[in-house]
Parts: C-alpha cells; sequence; structure tokens
C-alpha cells in the first residue's frame, strides 16, 4: 500500500522524465526518478532508473507480518540500458542492485525467507541446528550486485548474519540467457554446541 504518492511527468520531443517520484511504503519513504529517451537523437530508446527507500520495515509488509519482525530495509538501485524491446534492455542493463537488512527476528526460526526462493532455499539448507530454533535472530542481512552489459554479479556480495551464523555467497546472473551461478558458504560464529558438519558448509547453484 502507497501513500502520499507524489509525479511529475514531463514529456519533450520523445524523452520522458518522471520526477521525482515519491511515496509511503510501511514507515519508510522510496524516491527515485525514470528517463525513458527516445527522443531522435537516441539510435535506440534509453531507460534510466534510479531508487532509494529509508525507513522501510520489512516486518511491516502484510505478507510478512506473522514471520517477521523488524528489519529495517535500505533499497538503492541505478540502472540504465537501451533497447527496442524488455529483453534487449536488459541484455545490455548496466548500473547497481543494494537490498540492506538490519535487525530482524524470524519467528519461524529459520532465514528461508530472505532473498526470495532460490536464495531462501540455498540459506534454509546452511543454516546450522540453532538457527532452526522456534525464533532466530537475523543481524543482517546484504545483497549487493554490479551490472555491466546484461552481467549482474555478487563478488562476495551476499552476506548473511545471525548470532551464530555467518553466510556468504558469490556469483552472477546472465542476463542476456537467465543463467545463473552462485556458490555460498556459511560458517559457525560459535564453538560451543554446533555440530562439526556444522562449523562450515558450500552449495553451489547453477542452471
Amino acid at each position: 500500500m502507497l501513500r502520499d504518492l507524489k509525479l511529475a511527468l514531463k514529456l519533450d520531443s520523445g524523452k520522458l522524465i518522471v520526477t521525482p517520484v515519491q511515496a509511503q511504503l510501511e514507515g519508510g519513504l522510496i524516491a527515485g526518478e525514470v528517463v525513458f529517451d527516445a527522443s531522435e537523437q537516441k539510435m535506440k530508446p534509453v531507460i534510466t532508473l534510479l531508487l532509494n527507500s529509508k525507513g522501510l520495515e520489512l516486518g511491516k509488509f502484510k505478507q510478512l507480518k506473522q514471520t517477521m519482525s523488524g528489519g529495517n530495509t535500505r533499497v538503492k538501485v541505478q540502472l540504465n540500458g537501451g533497447g527496442d524491446s524488455v529483453r534487449e534492455i536488459m541484455a545490455g542493463l548496466n548500473g547497481e542492485a543494494v537490498l540492506d537488512i538490519r535487525e530482524a527476528v524470524l519467528a519461524d526460526g529459520t532465514i528461508n525467507l530472505i532473498g526470495g526462493e532460490i536464495f531462501g532455499s540455498l540459506v534454509g539448507a546452511l543454516a546450522p541446528k540453532e538457527d532452526k530454533a522456534p525464533s532466530a535472530s537475523l543481524e543482517c542481512a546484504v545483497f549487493r550486485f554490479i551490472i555491466k552489459d546484461g552481467i549482474a554479479q555478487a563478488d562476495r556480495g551476499i552476506v548473511l548474519k545471525t548470532k551464530r551464523t555467518l553466510i556468504v555467497g558469490s556469483g552472477e546472473i546472465d542476463l542476456k540467457t537467465e543463467q545463473i551461478g552462485f556458490k555460498i558458504r556459511s560458517q559457525s560464529r560459535a564453538a560451543v554446541g554446533v555440530d562439526a558438519g556444522d562449523l562450515t558448509k558450500v552449495v553451489g547453484l547453477g542452471g
């Protein structure tokens, strides 16, 4: 549910500028701008997207209220690309995307929720038994991708930390072919009460 939505649009000779784009969302503010340039000076349409958030709290989202509390979240997106179709724009996309989550309590005791189904499954497989208790505290979770010519890379850009576990991942997403390849490693931060098999785990994902 967006509140206090503000938009200003300007269209001039095939160039559309939407700024500001601003709204209140679950306790925080999202703001940015969008530029779509299809003017005669451009061989192909070019789109630029800037988006930032401040003060968002994941635990206030309707879909997450039953499984999470807290979760101060920062989002930063800077993207640009050009082409005659969405596929072509994605294939030549450049920019950066960051999701930064702090201090959340997860009611189901897992961290499967963070990062979507793919990363969630990996993280759930890596989490030691202590992080599968009735509740678990997530100190921070960061997903940072640098995108160049349609390749989104995370060089140790996936980090999740709980009281007992540190998870770090690297990999890439090819936006041209939709191929992915990731390797994620977990390491226990607690030496007491942890099974030897939980001290260090590594999983990979590709396809």
